[in-house]
């Protein structure tokens, strides 16, 4: 069945309010960064964005440099002993 004729819009660009996993209600205003997966669905704040990606590629450092000395022969308690838990 078409939805097509059963709906319309009537905002755009407004922020809106969506159930959330960790909070009741989630409020995504223009602008967020939504990033989603099979897993869900995570929303970050406009004036934190850059901050949250340059903190999210030096994770992926960090890991991609565990998993060489890890193939190098590290153990990973050896890697949690100098990397703590990323």
């Amino acid at each position: 069945m078409q939805s097509i004729g059963r709906w319309k819009v009537n905002a755009w660009r407004v922020p809106v309010a969506l159930r959330g996993a960790t909070a009741q209600w989630v409020t995504v205003k223009p602008g967020d960064l939504v990033v989603a997966d099979d897993d869900g669905a995570i929303v970050v704040p406009r004036d934190v964005v850059g901050k949250v990606l340059a903190e999210a590629e030096r994770l992926t450092r960090t890991e991609v440099e565990i998993r060489k000395e890890l193939t190098a022969g590290l153990t990973l308690d050896q890697a949690l002993a100098r990397y703590g838990h990323v």
